[in-house]
C-alpha cells in the first residue's frame, strides 16, 4: 500500500471512530436524591435556624449531586400530629421532632427527650448519648419502628414562665400551666393543672390571664415574645436540655451510599456545638430580653428544690412502667447519672 494511501485509510479510520464517539450517547450524572424533610416547629421557633435549616443547609453543601433535601415547615406536608406514622410508612424521608410527639409508638423513647431534673447541660447529655452508649440504643429502638434515629439535637432550656412567683412548692399547686410530656406529668404531681392546646394561641392565653404560666424555653421569651406575656422566669430549669431528634425513615436511609451515610454523621457530629451554641444565645438573649421588659427572674433556694424531687421522680417511675423494656431505658439513665453524682431515688 502507498504511503498516501495509507494515511487516507487511516485518515478514514479515525474520522469513523470520532463520529462514532459522537452518535453513541454518553451515560449522564447520576442524579442526586431528593428527600423531603418536615420539622414539627415553626419558622419562628430558635430550632429552624439553629438545627433542621443548618443541617440542611450543610449537608446540601456538602452532598451536592449526591443529596439534596427540601426542609418543609409544619403540616405542608402532612399534619403535625402524623408525622411519625407518615414517616414511618415512606410518606416522606426525614423529620424534625421530639419523642414527646410519638410517644404513642416507642413510650420509652420519651427518656430521649429529657426527664425533669435529670441530666444538668449539655456537655452531660450529649455525653450520656456518645459515649454512655445510648444513642445506638436509641437507633435500636427505632429501628423496630422502621425509622432511623439519627441523632439527638438539644434544643431548649425548659423551665416554668408564670405570672405568679414559683419560690416554693405551694406556690404552684393549682396553677393552670400550657405544657406537654414528661413536663405536663410533672406538673401535675407537683400539684399544678397541666392544659395542652395549639401552641398559636397560647399568646392569648397569657395575656387574657387563660393560664397562669407554660412551660417554655428560655429562648423562647423572645422568640415568641412570651416577654410580653409573663412576670416570672423561675429557676431551677425543668430539663436542661430537652432533646429533639433528627429521624429518617429506615428503609430510606439503608438506600443510601455508604459514603452519603458517613458524610451525614460526621456532619452532625461536627455541627452539634455549634448548634448548641446558636440555641444557648438564643436562650441567653432571651433572658436579657425579658428582664429588659420587666420580667422577674427567680431562683429558688436549694432547700426548696430538693422537695420537687419526689414529683420528678414519681414521672420516671411511671416512665418506667409504659412498656416491657421501659424499665431498662430509665435505668439507663439512672445509672449514668449516678457516675455524675446525680441520684434519682
Amino acid at each position: 500500500m502507498g504511503a498516501k494511501k495509507y494515511l487516507r485509510t487511516i485518515g478514514l479510520g479515525l474520522s469513523g471512530f470520532f463520529l462514532l464517539l459522537m452518535l453513541t450517547p454518553t451515560a449522564a450524572p447520576a442524579a442526586a436524591i431528593e428527600w423531603k424533610m418536615q420539622t414539627i416547629y415553626p419558622a419562628s421557633d430558635t430550632s429552624t435556624p439553629c438545627i433542621a435549616e443548618k443541617i440542611v443547609n450543610t449537608l446540601n453543601d456538602r452532598l451536592k449531586g449526591k443529596l439534596h433535601i427540601t426542609l418543609y415547615m409544619p403540616g405542608q406536608i402532612v399534619p403535625e400530629e402524623g408525622m411519625f406514622d407518615a414517616l414511618k410508612r415512606g410518606v416522606y424521608d426525614a423529620a424534625f421532632m421530639a419523642p414527646t410527639w410519638y410517644q404513642n409508638f416507642i413510650p420509652d423513647a420519651i427518656v430521649g427527650f429529657g426527664l425533669p431534673l435529670g441530666w444538668q447541660g449539655y456537655d452531660m447529655d450529649m455525653e450520656f448519648f456518645y459515649k454512655y452508649g445510648f444513642l445506638k440504643y436509641m437507633r435500636d429502638i427505632h429501628a423496630e419502628q422502621n425509622v432511623y434515629y439519627v441523632c439527638p439535637n438539644p434544643f431548649g432550656q425548659s423551665t416554668f414562665l408564670t405570672n405568679f412567683p414559683y419560690r416554693k412548692l405551694e406556690d404552684i399547686k393549682g396553677k393552670k400551666l400550657w405544657c406537654i410530656g414528661t413536663t405536663a406529668a410533672y406538673l401535675r404531681n407537683l400539684g399544678g393543672v397541666p392544659v395542652t392546646f395549639p401552641i398559636s394561641e397560647l399568646y392569648m392565653a397569657l395575656k387574657l390571664g387563660t393560664l397562669d404560666g407554660t412551660s417554655g424555653a428560655l429562648s423562647d421569651l423572645d422568640a415568641n415574645k412570651w416577654k410580653e406575656v409573663v412576670k416570672y422566669v423561675n429557676f431551677p430549669l425543668n430539663i436542661n436540655p430537652n432533646n429533639g431528634a433528627w429521624l429518617v425513615n429506615l428503609k430510606i436511609w439503608n438506600e443510601l451510599p455508604p459514603d452519603v451515610q458517613k458524610t451525614i454523621e460526621d456532619t452532625i457530629m461536627e455541627l452539634q456545638p455549634e448548634m448548641w451554641k446558636c440555641i444557648e444565645d438564643y436562650g441567653i438573649a432571651g433572658v436579657e430580653a425579658a428582664k429588659n421588659a420587666g420580667v422577674q427572674i427567680n431562683t429558688m433556694e436549694p432547700s426548696e428544690v430538693q422537695r420537687l424531687r419526689p414529683a420528678a421522680l414519681k414521672v420516671w417511675q411511671d416512665v418506667a412502667k409504659r412498656s416491657d423494656r421501659a424499665p431498662k431505658t430509665v435505668q439507663m439513665l439512672k445509672d449514668f447519672l449516678a457516675t455524675k453524682g446525680i441520684k434519682i431515688e
